[in-house]
């Protein structure tokens, strides 16, 4: 009796099968394949053993801003050296925040040179906030803008 070379072949592939029968179903989640809400590449959350509810899935992260090429006709503006106001005490905050407050409301009115008088203050009272800085450069930047309307 002669064997035929397909019968260990055919003993593996039913080997196999049977031994991936005997391991039990695999751990199918229902809408897995069709949910929407999973983008392309995203994996399938997967049943813990235990039968808990898998970990939410991480966000995806931020986007990064792309860095900015210096302009190669343009030479870099050199940088201020830092304030040497900001050492200097404070002669009194709060009232400086409220001569700010009272200065960005003037300037929401329209009153240009109020608000650049009461922000110059809170500059003087504190030299070293940056807001205070930032708001009395922008008062002033909008009232050269407004003088040199014609």
């Amino acid at each position: 009796m002669t064997r035929s070379p397909m019968l260990p072949l055919a003993l593996l592939a039913a080997t196999l099968a049977l031994s991936a029968c005997a391991s039990g179903p695999a751990a199918v989640t229902p809408g897995a394949a069709t949910d929407p809400a999973r983008g392309y590449g995203e994996m399938a959350p997967i049943p813990n053993p235990d039968g808990s509810s898998p970990a939410p899935a991480p966000r995806p992260a931020a986007p990064r801003p792309s860095p900015q090429a210096p302009a190669a006709n343009k030479p870099a503006a050199p940088r201020p050296a830092a304030p040497a106001a900001a050492a200097k005490p404070v002669a009194n905050a709060a009232r400086a925040a409220q001569l700010r407050a009272q200065g960005l409301e003037q300037l929401n009115r329209g009153a240009i040179d109020r608000a650049v008088a009461l922000l110059s203050q809170a500059s003087q009272l504190n030299p070293g906030n940056a807001l205070i800085q930032r708001d009395l450069a922008r008062a002033v930047r909008i009232r050269g803008a407004v003088r040199a309307k014609p």
